[in-house]
């Protein structure tokens, strides 16, 4: 299984992830190998403040990661280096735009592998539209980290299954 956020390796992270149970909690982790979970994984022990600011823990199936940070070895605080505001489907154009803070946008567009030849043969890709409406004004180290959340993202992954079944 790839590994994700992989270009984050060495850092400490936090990611503000979004369960089946909760809408914010946190993980913060060691990246030293990346983040071997995608949605529809099971996660342990999510930290989330209940209403009366106890911190908490809980377990869930991850639904999207909303945010990644990395901490600032200065003074231990995080530094959010890709925030997901909204995820919008337009089912007539099956097409994902994604609001990203500062008020970018960005499109995700569905392929399918067509090449007989390729171990992916008949299965359908998530991947960035570049020529869209929307401009395109991701840094390489965003399009690496949003590549990757593609992968947390379940409601994009649903979509590439139901693609996907079209063709079993």
């Amino acid at each position: 299984m790839k590994k994700l956020f992989t270009v984050l390796n060495g850092q400490t992270v936090r990611l503000v992830v979004e369960t089946d149970n909760l809408r914010n909690g946190t993980e913060t982790f060691g990246c030293f190998e990346g983040y071997p979970y995608k949605a529809g994984s099971k996660l342990h022990n999510v930290q989330f403040v209940d209403q009366f600011g106890n911190n908490m823990g809980r377990d869930g199936i991850l639904e999207m990661v909303k945010e990644i940070q990395i901490i600032n070895n200065h003074d231990g605080s995080f530094k959010s280096v890709l925030k997901i505001i909204d995820v919008d489907y337009v089912e007539e154009v099956m097409t994902f735009v994604v609001t990203l803070e500062n008020n970018r946008t960005v499109q995700v567009q569905f392929k399918r592998e067509t090449n007989r030849l390729h171990a992916d043969y008949n299965t359908h890709l998530a991947h960035i539209d570049r020529c869209n409406v929307y401009g395109y004004d991701l840094s390489k180290v965003e399009e690496e980290l949003f590549n990757d959340w593609i992968s947390t993202c379940k409601a994009i992954q649903d979509v590439v299954k139901e693609l996907d079944s079209q063709y079993e």
